[in-house]
């Protein structure tokens, strides 16, 4: 998922991928999760991890924009930096799918979700587990990437080791629309 935005002349696009989590620990380094758990308590935080967001969106839409501090310089002091933090949580949200849900529900009731600091690392390796490059978690969202995560797990805990279900002309299908094939 990718939008677009424009300011004064000023355009740079936004995607909502799996990728979003690496490149965010890689240049923050700190899982984005753990920081947007911490947020919910903190407004001021909060706003720093918006920005941290939009930078690891704007990144994976365009591996040539510049790092955190040159970027945000570059959008100019009128930018309306909140709106456009508030378009990229609902991508993330729209990217992640289902799985939003369930972190939303977690962080109304106070629940903090516990990790141990690699889940960037965990993710990618289910990833290749899965049979995804590291450069395909740009072009995919993270629900999807988390579905086949639970597909794959579920086919090994039924003992069928790596056996997945073969892809039918349904699913070929529903793939090719996905990708707006």
């Amino acid at each position: 998922m990718e939008k677009t935005i424009a300011y004064k002349g000023i355009t740079f696009n936004l995607r909502a991928s799996a990728a979003v989590m690496i490149v965010y620990k890689e240049q923050f380094g700190a899982e984005y999760t753990d920081d947007f758990n911490g947020a919910a308590k903190d407004p001021v935080k909060a706003v720093g991890v918006g920005y941290r967001l939009l930078w690891a969106m704007a990144k994976c839409a365009d591996d040539t924009i510049p790092d955190p501090d040159v970027f945000f310089d570059g959008l100019g002091d009128d930018f309306d930096l909140l709106g456009a933090v508030d378009t990229a949580a609902e991508l993330m949200k729209k990217s992640l799918g289902e799985f939003a849900v369930c972190d939303a529900e977690s962080t109304d009731k106070g629940e903090e979700a516990e990790t141990d600091g690699d889940l960037s690392e965990r993710l990618a390796a289910s990833a290749l587990r899965c049979g995804f490059s590291i450069a395909d978690l740009n072009r995919i969202s993270v629900g999807f990437l988390l579905r086949c995560i639970n597909t794959n797990l579920a086919g090994r805990q039924q003992g069928g080791g790596d056996n997945v279900k073969i892809a039918d002309e349904n699913d070929i299908a529903h793939f090719l629309d996905f990708f707006g094939g």
